[in-house]
């Protein structure tokens, strides 16, 4: 699509607080604001004022050879001499806290949006704590040294348009918002549209057979709007010629913005997550739905896995109860990642999957695939994956904190986590403690010289407990710790 990251989203991406959630929406229109009296941030020689992000003014810079468009704050930088074969332009402060390039380039090698993602992600010296890729866009943000990067990357016909912004972390409260619009702006000056093919299945005909249709997609997020038309289903003409709706749905949604599905592309897997109930009759209808849905998002050339959820974060339609699509065999895809400020972490975390938002613990603490957030209280045992702080020594955590009768230890093995020595536990509640009779706990305990991290998993009803196990040891092995 020529997606733009809802400003919400684009505020953490950009600047590494990726914690944040938020959904890729349509580029906004959002109109500058006009500017009040600015605050002084910084001390002596290179000061810069950036006032509160809401009093910004901001001026539209448009590129004609690559057609592209994007607002910048010019109260805090100003254009620099533009190149000669008028690429792009270079926007910084006086005394370069801030420098934003946005620029574009043929893509004459033929490069993929795969390519470009991963060039980023191997460059040097770079702490990546967001990323985020789909079809034909990606973002990378974290830190390098004393300063904050950002860089977005989208594929447009047979160009590629890049913003690059760094600045100092010291302005990181007072520029984060101002990267969040800037980003937001940035877009193709005329809409474009992408052929795709949408695969439905043919009455009579057997499990595996589908026929193809066109269908245009009006931006970049050709994934996202071909699975939105093979859900609402071929047209009148096309079922008088034998096609048929692989895909009803039943109940409300349970994803944060009620929507029918999510989907997230990373290293060659398109994770769809369905937000409603699928009902399906027998084993014919799960096989041809399942077929029309591979064919329609392996088309695309980032696409080469499919791994489908269901409203529950459970292998869409998985007969043999096992969630063999989550097994160590398919593998945990972490797409996403946060970053704990308060105990100083980033992790991964599977796409397609929440995070809390900090209003009741500290952002980047509990994961769940379908709702991470939490009741006014804190000793919820309702979500997916947990991790914590204890103010309790590693040797108290790892021995029996809450009493040798609270539980009934499964197994127990040692190893380290990013340096830092660890066990992992296996417990099942007695039921004198917190948890009820019977219920297994399944926790990693870390030390950390004074206090303990604990990540965590429970055999509550609702979760899958041994799918989540699986994505806990993954994250686990993910977790760094801040330098």
């Amino acid at each position: 699509m020529n997606r733009i990251l809802s400003t919400s989203l684009l505020f953490c991406a950009g600047l590494s607080l990726a914690s944040c959630q938020g959904e890729p929406i349509v580029r906004g229109d959002r109109q500058p604001p006009q500017r009040q009296q600015p605050t002084t941030i910084g001390g002596g020689t290179g000061d810069i004022n950036i006032p509160n992000e809401a009093n910004i003014n901001y001026e539209e810079y448009t590129n004609e050879r690559f057609d592209f468009s994007l607002l910048y704050p010019n109260s805090i930088v100003s254009p620099e001499a533009p190149p000669e074969n008028n690429d792009g332009l270079t926007f910084a402060s006086p005394n370069e806290n801030v420098v934003m390039k946005a620029f574009g380039y043929n893509n004459i090698q033929g490069d993929t949006i795969e390519d470009l993602y991963r060039e980023a992600l191997a460059q040097e010296g770079r702490n990546v704590t967001y990323r985020m890729r789909e079809d034909n866009w990606f973002v990378i943000s974290g830190y390098e040294g004393d300063r904050i990067f950002y860089i977005k990357k989208t594929m447009a016909d047979n160009n590629v348009l890049t913003l690059d912004v760094e600045y100092d972390r010291s302005l990181q409260n007072e520029f984060d918002p101002v990267v969040a619009t800037v980003s937001d702006s940035f877009q193709t000056v005329a809409d474009s549209s992408y052929p795709v093919s949408v695969f439905f299945p043919v009455r009579g005909g057997s499990f595996e057979e589908v026929e193809a249709v066109s269908r245009t997609s009006p931006d970049l997020g050709v994934a996202e709007f071909a699975m939105q038309e093979l859900i609402d289903g071929p047209t009148a003409a096309e079922q008088q010629r034998g096609l048929i709706d692989p895909i009803d749905f039943q109940g409300a949604s349970n994803c944060q913005s009620n929507q029918d599905f999510n989907i997230a592309i990373n290293e060659g897997t398109a994770r769809l997550k369905f937000c409603r109930t699928v009902p399906l009759g027998g084993v014919g209808d799960i096989a041809r739905t399942k077929t029309a849905i591979e064919e329609t998002l392996t088309q695309f050339s980032t696409v080469s896995d499919v791994v489908m959820l269901d409203k529950y974060g459970d292998c869409f339609q998985d007969l043999s109860g096992q969630n063999q699509c989550l097994s160590d065999n398919a593998g945990v895809q972490l797409s996403q990642s946060c970053h704990n400020d308060a105990i100083g972490y980033t992790v991964g975390y599977p796409g397609g999957w929440e995070t809390n938002s900090g209003e009741i613990l500290n952002t980047c603490q509990v994961f769940d695939p379908t709702d991470a957030s939490l009741p006014a209280r804190s000793d919820s045992f309702d979500e997916a994956v947990y991790l914590r702080e204890e103010n309790m020594s590693f040797d108290r955590v790892a021995g029996a904190p809450y009493g040798a009768e609270a539980s009934r230890e499964l197994s127990r093995r040692s190893l380290q986590i990013d340096g830092h020595q660890a066990v992992v536990i296996e417990e099942e509640s007695t039921g004198i403690a917190l948890l009820p009779e019977g219920v297994k706990t399944y926790r990693y305990v870390v030390d950390l010289d004074g206090s303990t991290l604990v990540g965590a998993t429970y055999s509550v009803e609702g979760q899958n407990y041994d799918r989540n196990k699986q994505v806990l040891d993954r994250m686990m092995s993910d977790l760094k710790f801040d330098s």
